[in-house]
């Protein structure tokens, strides 16, 4: 018992530190955007998408989890590529989360999977790795 104490010690020695955390909910899928520091202070953006997965049974349940990490050094880049794609939307999409009808409900949206999605903005997987 004593020896597990000090392997969760070890551990939390090198352990980077969160500064702050934001989650977003957002529908079936939860962002969280944590600011972290290394032992040697140096900051870094962790973005991590999380959503429920169901085994083929449905009975048993896991959180499926992908992270993107922003290094220092590039974070005003990311944010200013960001921000141009939000400016671009803003500007010539619709960004409503939910249309109601006069009743007060929500009138029926198409959803998609994400593997519809990344079809229809012809993304290539291959070509980011």
């Amino acid at each position: 018992m004593m020896e597990d104490f000090n392997r969760k010690e070890q551990a939390d020695k090198f352990r980077d530190e969160d500064v702050i955390s934001i989650p977003l909910r957002a529908g079936k899928r939860t962002y969280f955007f944590d600011l972290k520091k290394t032992k040697s202070n140096n900051h870094y953006l962790v973005i991590t998408e999380s959503h429920k997965k169901f085994d083929d049974s449905q009975v048993k349940s896991t959180f499926q989890k992908q992270k993107i990490f922003i290094y220092k050094n590039s974070i005003l880049t990311f944010a200013k590529a960001f921000n141009s794609i939000v400016e671009y939307m803003k500007e010539n999409i619709d960004l409503e989360d939910e249309h109601f009808e006069e009743n007060g409900v929500a009138n029926q949206q198409i959803i998609m999977s994400d593997e519809d999605f990344l079809k229809e903005i012809n993304f290539d997987e291959s070509e980011n790795i």
